[in-house]
């Protein structure tokens, strides 16, 4: 029997269904703020991407692999904002959610410098993975570019051929360090998700090429002087990041992007794909198209409807 495909509201729709009821459960015993900023309705496009990739990871990899871990490298708190009333889960929430029940990651690691916001994700990451009978878990509160090349060695250095991971990197900014990037894809198999800031840093790369402690935050990410030379434009510094990923020491991925606009169709950032899969390459092309026919505003009238501020649930996803 053929499976009939979901329509895009439908597809929409049941994701964020998923991330919806995980708000609620954390939320009912724990509605504390801890300085996160407003993100907007646009971010909840790379926590879907990060669901919808999720159950065919761990499908394809275990196949290959012993061990599989889940790692976040900016977890947050667990919670995001993205509206002045409104909440949902933060990227460990969604991995912890979107976990199939019969093939499970055998640990959930999550890096968090800022210790308020560490201490947070650990109680809610333990609300939730209790009730979805998943885990284990585990908190850093400390600079994933200076405790996870420790926390690799721990994981994978008696058996490196058998481990794989997801990392998922979601810096504010220019956090992440291209040593660590590359410290994670040497060390390992596996895949990673990265929220690229295209708007951040064309904001800042002018004022970069002359100032020297900007300057060298810009080098630290990319790896190298060469962004001074690239053309100033998203295109041209997204493509020179994902050649960057794309061979690691000697272990090639294949690399995609998927830009992410405001609803004044500006370009805020690029969720940025490397995967050494074709399975996965496969999905994330899918998922790509999905992504790209959905407006910020859909994502704002539709999470309205789910948690009752609307009842109008057709107007959505139009031309």
């Amino acid at each position: 029997m053929v499976r009939r495909k979901l329509s895009q509201h439908e597809w929409l729709e049941r994701r964020l269904k998923q991330l919806i009821n995980l708000s609620t459960k954390i939320l009912a015993v724990d509605r504390a703020e801890y300085g996160e900023p407003k993100y907007g309705f646009w971010s909840l496009k790379k926590e879907i991407a990060l669901m919808y990739c999720i159950w065919p990871f761990l499908q394809i990899a275990k196949e290959h692999f012993d061990f599989n871990y889940y790692l976040d490298l900016f977890a947050g708190s667990g919670m995001m904002k993205v509206d002045e009333n409104m909440f949902f889960v933060g990227s460990p929430m969604v991995a912890l959610g979107g976990t199939p029940p019969n093939v499970k990651f055998d640990g959930y690691l999550c890096f968090e410098n800022q210790r308020s916001r560490a201490n947070a994700l650990d109680r809610r990451l333990m609300i939730v993975s209790d009730e979805l009978k998943t885990g284990p878990c585990r908190v850093f509160s400390q600079d994933c570019n200076q405790q996870l090349p420790l926390i690799l060695k721990s994981i994978d250095d008696s058996q490196p051929d058998k481990v794989c991971f997801l990392a998922f990197v979601d810096p504010e900014g220019l956090e992440i360090d291209w040593s660590t990037v590359e410290t994670l894809l040497k060390s390992s198999r596996g895949d990673m998700i990265l929220t690229f800031s295209t708007s951040g840093i064309l904001r800042n790369i002018g004022e970069a090429k002359d100032h020297d402690a900007l300057g060298e935050t810009f080098t630290r990410f990319f790896g190298s002087e060469d962004w001074r030379n690239l053309e100033v434009n998203g295109d041209s510094l997204v493509q020179f990041y994902k050649s960057r990923l794309a061979n690691v020491d000697g272990k090639a991925r294949t690399t995609y992007n998927i830009p992410v606009k405001d609803e004044s169709n500006h370009r805020l950032y690029d969720i940025v794909f490397a995967t050494g899969s074709a399975g996965m390459g496969n999905v994330i092309s899918d998922l790509n198209e999905r992504l790209d026919r959905i407006r910020t505003r859909d994502f704002r009238s539709l999470c309205s409807a789910l948690v009752g501020e609307s009842t109008q649930l057709n107007d959505f996803l139009q031309g």
